[in-house]
């Protein structure tokens, strides 16, 4: 590890000024909610199936109880609740916001709110159709 000290700086500076973003071909982060972990966990019973199983179930175990929703959870709820809207449009290019949109979709059906998702034409693809279809919305609707 090298630290930045002294006239390294300066290169330094010069170096991550030439960094520049590039398209990403995987989205790396995927959140789960607190919802969806205890829901996993009551899924799998008291056996799970295979051995990776029973130890997720276990490390699930030492913290769910203790896990607090998401700041981003909460905010999804807080705005839920103070409309009379019964009805939720969300539009996406489905590309890297999966875990939020089913975080959204399933806040929303437990309140029971009718969950539309919108996708744009020049994205979709009978793949990215089916991997909408999983998210728990109501309808989705090409655009």
């Amino acid at each position: 590890m090298h630290s930045i000290v002294g006239s390294d700086a300066p290169d330094a500076l010069q170096f991550l000024n030439g960094l520049t973003p590039t398209d990403r071909l995987l989205h790396l982060y995927g959140y789960r909610s607190t919802g969806t972990f205890r829901q996993a966990r009551e899924e799998t019973g008291p056996l799970p199936a295979s051995p990776l199983s029973a130890r997720v179930h276990e490390i699930m175990g030492h913290f769910l109880d203790f896990r607090k929703v998401s700041l981003f959870e909460s905010q999804m709820l807080n705005s839920f609740h103070s409309t009379e809207s019964t009805e939720i449009l969300l539009y996406t290019l489905t590309t890297g916001d999966a875990s939020h949109l089913q975080i959204i979709t399933r806040l929303a059906n437990r309140l029971r709110m009718d969950t539309r998702l919108h996708i744009p034409e020049e994205v979709y693809s009978p793949p990215v159709e089916r991997r909408a279809s999983g998210w728990g919305f109501g309808n989705i609707e090409v655009i």
